[in-house]
């Protein structure tokens, strides 16, 4: 009787596996169009905003960038020592939590930040060299002068280098 009800129970469970299985298997097929069409949507508008964020690269090739965010231990020191330092030609784009706070489009500003490669952390030298993104994090050199205070030469030396330019050379450290 024992071996009996326990190929019953056995039965019953192969049973409802296939049940599952079916169940799954046909609401899988009875949405997978709606499924594909959502996703081709989704690329074809990813594909659009690729194209118009490349467009705006393109606008404003030889512009350079800035970027730092919110953090408090950092947000005073660079507005006092940094920014007045960087060349006359230089952009700024302040990080206010995730909300990027510039003189250019958002969605584009919000873009180049998710695309940055050198993810070392802020501050980011963003610079657009024709139709294409250039970062660099000086996050490493920033915190060697906040933290540890040493001297801005090595700091300002790579800013210099990635922009190209010469930095104002009455530095404003305080």
């Amino acid at each position: 009787m024992k071996v009996f009800l326990s190929k019953i129970k056995s039965s019953f469970n192969i049973f409802l596996l296939i049940v599952v299985l079916l169940l799954t298997g046909g609401l899988i097929i009875l949405f997978l169009p709606l499924i594909l069409l959502m996703s081709s949507t989704e690329n074809s508008r990813y594909n659009v905003n690729r194209r118009a964020y490349r467009s705006y690269l393109n606008s404003i090739t030889g512009t350079k960038f800035f970027c730092y965010n919110n953090r408090t231990n950092s947000q005073e020191f660079i507005e006092r020592n940094i920014l007045p330092n960087l060349p006359s030609d230089v952009q700024l784009i302040y990080l206010d939590g995730k909300t990027p706070l510039s003189d250019y489009d958002d969605e584009y500003i919000s873009m180049m930040l998710y695309r940055i490669k050198d993810r070392g952390g802020f501050p980011y030298l963003l610079k657009v060299v024709d139709g294409e993104l250039m970062d660099c994090s000086v996050n490493n050199e920033f915190y060697n002068v906040l933290n540890q205070n040493k001297s801005f030469d090595k700091l300002f030396k790579q800013i210099n280098s990635f922009y190209g330019s010469e930095l104002s050379n009455e530095r404003n450290l305080n």
